[in-house]
Parts: structure tokens; sequence; C-alpha cells
């Protein structure tokens, strides 16, 4: 994860970025696709032919919880208003942080 600190940390002037970070969750967790329908492809019709333990436990919360994110963290830039920091949180079958340029200066400093 350092390396995503390190390119994190070089839009340090921007106070309203925030890094989230999904426990169990990988870079892969995002690449599930949906059909028209909004219900999972079947295994068998997956684009990506990856392993589960590559994808995560529950790659379609960790998709509804990034996109919540983002919605809110859009939402909120015409006020100039960042999203609130947040430790050890539940949502969906997941636990997240979303942490600001302190908190992951503090993290990557440890």
């Amino acid at each position: 994860m350092g390396e995503q600190f390190k390119v994190f940390l070089s839009t340090e002037g921007n106070s309203l970025n925030r890094f989230l970070i999904v426990e169990g969750a990988s870079h892969f967790s995002p690449i599930r696709v949906k059909n028209k329908k909004g219900k999972n492809i079947e295994k068998d019709n997956d684009v990506f032919k990856i392993n589960e333990a590559f994808i995560g436990q529950y790659p379609n919360d960790v998709q509804n919880l990034a996109l919540d994110v983002i919605i809110e963290f859009l939402q909120n830039l015409d006020s100039n208003k960042g999203i609130n920091i947040l430790n050890n949180q539940k949502s969906y079958n997941l636990k997240f942080h979303i942490l600001d340029n302190q908190n992951v200066k503090d993290i990557s400093s440890t």
C-alpha cells in the first residue's frame, strides 16, 4: 500500500482528498461486472477470470461502497467541503476507513 500512499500524498495541497481503505478488498474487487438488470453475471461468463482470493470476499459490496464514497465526495465539491474522516466503520459486509492527508502521513511514517 506504500506506493498508493506516495501517490496520494503527492496531491497534499488539496485538503478535500480522501483515501478509502476497505479491509479484505483488493484492487481487483471493483472489476466484477453486472448485466443490464443489475444482477451479477454468472461466474462462467465473467469478463475477467481471476481467482476469488485476488478479488476479495464481497466484490459487489466493495463496488457499492466505493460508489457511495465517490458520490458523496462529488456532491461535496461544490461547497468545497470534504467528506468525513472515518475509522473502523461498517457498511454492507465491509469494514472500511476514510483517511485524509494527515492520517495517511501518520500511517506511512510508522
